[in-house]
């Protein structure tokens, strides 16, 4: 219901993006969000002073990525919004096929990267899974959409951490 409003305004999302059929292609779900990001962020409040009295931020950000996934996998997989305060939970967590799939979101202003890369671990580990996705939004207007697009794979104790930068 929170995504709502967002969802009606994203574009379809053809299956083949987002499932082999066995699997979510979650790679290739993050790089359509990142073409979406690059070409519709400016719809979106940049501040939290221009979302007026609702103190959100990060969670903001959180809402339209998971609004996109929403969109695009439509009842084919489920979407959780994880309870993350206080717990250090990732923000987004995937189910398709009894495999969860681990996203945790940031903002480039306030993240810490080793802090970051290990409170996905710590959500990996409690799940059982080895991979996990971390979302980085960087919304400083100076910098080129070639340096905030990005992707990285960062190998951390047998765990895997794929970064996509917004």
């Amino acid at each position: 219901v929170i995504t709502d409003l967002i969802q009606e305004e994203l574009p379809e999302i053809p299956k083949s993006v987002w499932t082999d059929g066995k699997t979510l292609l979650v790679d290739k779900l993050l790089r359509a969000f990142q073409t979406f990001w690059k070409n519709d962020s400016d719809s979106f409040p940049k501040q939290i002073k221009d979302f007026a009295a609702i103190r959100l931020d990060e969670a903001t950000h959180v809402f339209i990525l998971m609004a996109f996934l929403q969109r695009a996998i439509n009842g084919g997989a489920d979407i959780f919004r994880e309870s993350s305060e206080g717990r250090g939970a990732v923000d987004i967590r995937l189910t398709y096929n009894n495999h969860s799939y681990l996203i945790e979101v940031k903002l480039a202003t306030k993240i810490n990267l080793t802090k970051a890369y290990d409170q996905v671990i710590r959500y990996l580990d409690s799940r059982g899974e080895k991979e996990g996705w971390l979302v980085i939004f960087d919304r400083d207007d100076p910098k080129s959409w070639d340096e905030k697009i990005y992707e990285r794979v960062q190998e951390i104790n047998g765990y895997t951490i794929r970064v996509f930068g917004c």
